[in-house]
C-alpha cells in the first residue's frame, strides 16, 4: 500500500514507501532559489507531511516550473547539490537536466582512438579478445559476414596470421577479405522496415501436427515425426506444394494448417527524459473486464459509478491515494482501484553502483521495470516474470553476456517442456536467468516466464542497447569484463 513513512534520520521530512521501499526524504530547506519561489507560487511554503501532499507539492511545483520556462528561458541556470524530491526524479524538477541519454540501439559505437587503416569483412564467426592473445578474456563474437573497422594488425602468439585491432575495442584472429564498403553500422538482429522483431514466428498447433525431413515428405505425409514439446517457430521459408502451404523451421518442414502466427506486442514503455514525460509514481491500467478496460470513478468509492473506462497498458502519473489506500488517482484520468494498475516507484540506488552508472530496477510484485543512470530514472516499462512454480531469482546482479538472438528450450525436469526459436536481444544476469525479448505473447504487467524477464520487443531492444556491456555493430555476442562491466540487475520484491 503506498502510505506516508517517516525515516528515523530524515527529522520531519516526509517520505513515500510503497510496502518496504522508501523513497528520498523531501527537504524544501535543500531547493535552490528557484525551485522555492515556485513551491511558494503554488501556495505550498510549508512542507507537506501526508502522502496526499507530498504527491501534490510534486504535481503542482512542476507546473509551475513549466508555466515558468518561458519567462526564464534567458535566464543563467545554477546548479545544485544533487539532493531533490524522489517523486520527481524523472524529471529531474530540482536539477537542471543533463543531456538526454540516447536509448536507443545506435549508442553502440565508442569513439575510435584513431583512424581505421582498413575494413576486413569476416568469413566466418570471430571471436573478439580483451588483447592479442588467445588467452585474454572473451569480450564478443562478431558474426560471419559482418565488416569490421581495422587499427592495426599485430603478431602475437596465439594467431597463426596477424591479430586485428579492431573498432570499438577487441583483437581478433580471423579470416576476412578487405573491402572498400564502410564497417556495419547496425546492432544485431538486425530489422527489416517497420518491423519490430527479426523475423516471422507462429506456435505449433494440433495433435495432429507434424515435422517433416524434406518438403517432398511433407506433401506425401510420409515419415514425419510429432513435436516432443511445444515448439514456437520461426519462418526460414515458404513454399506451396500439393495444394498446401509448408513452412521451412529449423525443426523440418510444418504445414502451415497446423500453425498460428503470432503477431508481436508493439506496447512500449515510457521515455522519462523527454521534455513532456509524465512524473513518477507512474502507473499502467491493468488488462480487466470483457473490454480489457479498468473503471475510473469520480470518487474513491466502491460504491460511485464509473465515468469511463480506461485501455488496458494506458499510463498516467499517481497523484494521490485514498485514505484507505483501496484507490489512487491518476492525473487526467480519475480514481481507480489500486490493484487495477501497476506502479513503478522510485528506488534506491544498490551500494553497487557509483556515479551515472547505468543499471536495472525491477520490482516483481508490480511487474515493473525501470531504467537508471545513477540516481536519475531514465525509462520505465512492464515486464512479465516467472509465473507460479517458475518464480524470477530475487536478489542484485550484473549483466553476464548479451546475445543478438538466442533459441530457448526447457529444462529436463520441467513438466511443460518447450522449445522457443531464435529469442531477440537476451542478456544474461544470473545462470540461465536473462532479460529477453518475447514474441509470444502481450501479457506485460502480468506473471508469464518461466522464470526469465520478458520485455516487449520494442523494449527489449531497447534496453539490450543501452544497458552494459555495449555491443557493437555486427558483434552477435558481448560479454562483460573488468574493463566493462555488466550493468547492475536488482529483482525485488515490494511487498515483502
Amino acid at each position: 500500500m503506498l502510505q506516508p513513512h517517516r525515516l528515523p534520520d530524515s527529522g520531519d521530512r516526509p517520505v513515500l514507501e510503497l510496502g518496504k521501499e522508501t523513497a528520498v526524504p523531501v527537504d524544501l530547506g535543500r531547493l535552490d532559489g528557484k525551485t522555492a519561489r515556485h513551491a511558494i507560487c503554488c501556495g505550498l511554503g510549508i512542507v507537506p507531511r501526508s502522502i496526499h501532499r507530498i504527491i501534490a507539492f510534486v504535481v503542482l511545483t512542476n507546473a509551475c516550473m513549466r508555466a515558468d520556462e518561458q519567462h526564464d528561458s534567458q535566464a543563467p541556470q545554477r546548479e545544485t547539490d544533487g539532493d531533490g524530491l524522489a517523486l520527481t526524479a524523472s524529471r529531474a524538477v530540482i536539477q537542471p537536466r543533463p543531456p538526454a541519454p540516447d536509448l536507443g540501439p545506435d549508442t553502440q559505437a565508442v569513439a575510435e582512438k584513431a583512424p581505421p587503416r582498413e575494413v576486413v569483412q569476416l568469413a566466418h564467426f570471430a571471436d573478439v579478445r580483451e588483447a592479442p592473445a588467445a588467452d585474454s578474456p572473451l569480450i564478443g563474437i562478431v558474426a560471419m559476414g559482418e565488416r569490421v573497422a581495422v587499427h592495426e594488425r599485430i603478431q602475437a602468439p596465439g594467431c597463426a596470421g596477424r591479430w586485428m585491432a579492431i573498432a570499438p575495442r577487441g583483437f581478433v584472429c580471423a579470416d576476412g577479405t578487405p573491402t572498400r564498403r564502410a564497417p556495419s553500422q547496425t546492432m544485431l538482429p538486425r530489422l527489416s522496415r517497420r518491423s519490430i522483431v527479426p523475423g516471422t514466428y507462429a506456435k505449433v498447433r494440433g495433435d495432429e501436427a507434424m515435422v517433416y525431413a524434406s518438403l517432398d515428405d511433407a506433401v506425401r505425409r510420409r515419415g514425419g515425426q510429432r513435436p516432443s514439446a511445444e515448439l514456437t517457430v520461426r519462418r526460414l521459408s515458404r513454399k506451396r506444394a500439393g495444394g498446401r502451404s509448408f513452412w521451412r523451421t529449423r525443426h523440418g518442414w510444418v504445414a502451415t494448417e497446423h500453425l498460428r502466427q503470432l503477431d508481436s506486442s508493439r506496447f512500449q514503455g515510457v521515455d522519462l527524459t523527454r521534455n513532456d514525460a509524465p512524473l513518477m509514481p507512474l502507473a499502467w491500467a491493468r488488462f480487466r473486464g470483457d473490454d480489457g478496460k479498468i473503471a475510473v470513478r469520480d470518487r474513491p468509492s466502491r460504491r460511485a459509478r464509473p465515468v469511463r473506462r480506461l485501455r488496458a497498458r494506458s499510463h498516467a502519473t499517481v497523484s494521490t491515494v485514498s485514505p484507505d489506500g483501496e484507490f489512487v488517482h491518476l492525473v487526467g484520468v480519475g480514481w481507480v482501484l489500486r490493484d487495477e494498475v501497476r506502479i513503478a516507484m522510485p528506488s534506491d540506488v544498490p551500494a553497487d553502483v557509483s556515479g551515472n552508472e547505468r543499471w536495472i530496477d525491477i520490482d516483481v510484485d508490480q511487474q515493473v521495470l525501470v531504467a537508471y543512470e545513477g540516481a536519475r530514472p531514465v525509462f520505465a516499462t512492464l515486464v512479465s516474470t516467472g509465473r507460479r512454480g517458475h518464480d524470477s531469482p530475487l536478489g542484485t546482479y550484473r549483466i553476464e553476456r548479451k546475445v543478438a538472438e538466442r533459441t530457448m528450450n526447457s529444462r529436463p525436469s520441467d513438466d511443460d517442456p518447450y522449445a522457443v526459436d531464435r529469442v531477440p536481444w537476451t542478456a544474461y544476469f544470473t545462470g540461465s536467468f536473462a532479460l529477453h525479448g518475447a514474441y509470444w505473447h502481450g501479457s506485460f504487467g502480468e506473471r508469464k516466464s518461466h522464470g526469465c524477464i520478458n520485455l516487449a520487443p520494442i523494449d527489449a531492444r531497447r534496453v539490450y542497447g543501452w544497458s552494459e556491456p555495449q555491443v557493437a555493430p555486427g558483434w552477435s555476442e558481448a560479454y562483460a569484463s573488468e574493463a566493462s562491466r555488466g550493468s547492475v540487475v536488482r529483482l525485488r520484491s515490494s511487498q515483502g
